[in-house]
């Protein structure tokens, strides 16, 4: 199905077959739709709502999306790849609000200024994804089951959230590896034995945040001051990095020649 898609009954026809190519989805609220495993393709998604629709295990692929809103929708096991949720022209994102991710997947997309808030992303996975400038508010990477929480399975490889605010999430257990965090805001953010090797971590805001256990070997870090930390022992690092770390609690690192 290609052509103009501007209603709901429109995109429920549009989906009929499970497959939308070349599609420019505007200029309506679209409320209840059921786009279960349907594959998007080269579509455009321009300044479109969406309320309590069903993307579960959906598939994006060159998809665009400008000034989008998402609300209470579900995209569980849905993917998304080489997808743009940000417009260059107006510097916006796209808005997520209490949506289901669990499982999500993402790869090679543009995710910079969108906003997610009180969004379930327990298992959501992301790869060569940018993030910058992105907020998240409340969201939930772990699942409770039976009064016990599961653990943090969450997990983003070489992406990029320079700018983002990440402020107070519950990170615990990730994986967060080969990843940009600059001027990052990580303030009261829970990061106890996530997994950040080979990480950028430079001028962060990390005041309150915990580090407990976090494994940052071979990443790169600058303007971490350990003593506004809520706590950073088993904080593994490498050993060419403790110098600036040590430097922000005003000790210097003398390297002596100890060879005879």
């Amino acid at each position: 199905m290609t052509g103009i898609i501007n209603s709901p009954q429109a995109l429920a026809q549009a989906t009929v077959d499970g497959r939308v190519g070349e599609a420019t989805i505007s200029g309506d609220l679209f409320e209840e739709c059921d786009c279960t495993d349907v594959v998007f393709e080269k579509c455009m998604f321009v300044d479109a709502r969406f309320t309590s629709c069903v993307f579960t295990q959906a598939r994006f692929t060159d998809c665009t999306f400008t000034t989008c809103e998402f609300a209470s929708c579900t995209f569980v096991d849905a993917a998304f790849a080489s997808c743009k949720f940000f417009d260059a022209d107006t510097r916006k994102g796209c808005t997520f609000a209490f949506c289901e991710m669990d499982r999500c997947r993402l790869a090679n997309c543009n995710l910079a200024s969108t906003v997610f808030n009180r969004c379930e992303m327990h298992m959501m996975a992301a790869s060569e994804c940018s993030f910058r400038g992105t907020k998240l508010t409340r969201c939930d990477f772990a699942r409770t089951f039976a009064k016990k929480r599961s653990s943090n399975k969450v997990k983003f490889t070489h992406c990029n959230f320079s700018f983002a605010d990440l402020a107070e999430l519950n990170l615990s257990e990730a994986i967060l590896s080969d990843c940009q965090f600059v001027e990052t805001m990580l303030d009261g953010a829970d990061l106890t034995d996530a997994d950040m090797h080979g990480s950028t971590v430079s001028a962060c805001d990390l005041r309150g945040a915990n580090l407990k256990g976090v494994n940052l070997e071979g990443g790169k870090l600058d303007g971490i001051n350990l003593s506004e930390l809520a706590g950073y022992k088993g904080l593994r690092i490498s050993a060419s990095e403790q110098a600036p770390l040590l430097a922000a609690l005003g000790i210097t690192v003398v390297w002596s020649d100890t060879r005879t």
